[in-house]
C-alpha cells in the first residue's frame, strides 16, 4: 500500500496533538516536521533507486510514498 509506514506514524502520532493544542507553535512544528520528512522520503527514494533501479522503479508505482491511494 504505501512505502514509508513510519513516517505516516509519526505524522498520525503528532496530528492529535496539534489538533488538540492548535496554536502557532505547535503548527510550526508540525509543518517543520512534515518537511523534514518529505525531505527525507525523496533523499531516501533517490538512494534506493541508485541502489535497486529498475526493480525500485517498479516497486515505485505499484505503491503509494505516504498516505494509502493518494500520494
Amino acid at each position: 500500500l504505501i512505502r514509508n509506514p513510519m513516517y505516516l506514524a509519526v505524522i498520525l502520532f503528532y496530528l492529535p496533538i496539534l489538533i488538540n493544542n492548535l496554536n502557532w507553535i505547535n503548527s510550526l512544528v508540525f509543518a517543520v516536521l512534515l518537511t523534514t520528512l518529505l525531505f527525507k522520503i525523496d533523499s531516501e527514494e533517490q538512494f534506493l533507486e541508485a541502489r535497486f533501479g529498475d526493480d525500485y522503479l517498479v516497486y515505485k508505482n505499484e505503491t503509494k510514498r505516504l498516505i494509502p491511494f493518494i500520494y
